[in-house]
């Protein structure tokens, strides 16, 4: 049988804090479990509630998914594609 290994909400404690000042942001969080679901958690909950905040983060989330995505096709695309090799024929 399997266990569900995920906490309890009422049992998750954390704090995120994000610093904005001209073009540097800072952030300090702390989470009490090993996978960040208490932060997590907090997201979810915080985007279900609000409106405003939900299109705020989901659009912050697509530019960063974007340029990730564009950073990680840049690393490959520098890689010189191998020459298949021939098989040697046997007589």
């Amino acid at each position: 049988m399997a266990v569900n290994k995920i906490p309890k909400l009422k049992d998750l404690s954390g704090y995120f804090f994000m610093g904005i000042k001209g073009s540097g942001v800072e952030s300090a969080y702390e989470d009490n479990t090993d996978n960040n679901s208490a932060i997590g958690a907090g997201f979810c909950s915080l985007l279900e509630s609000d409106d405003k905040l939900f299109d705020l983060m989901s659009s912050a989330l697509l530019i960063a998914i974007e340029n990730r995505n564009k950073k990680d096709s840049s690393k490959k695309s520098n890689k010189v594609p191998k020459t298949p090799t021939k098989a040697v024929k046997r007589k």
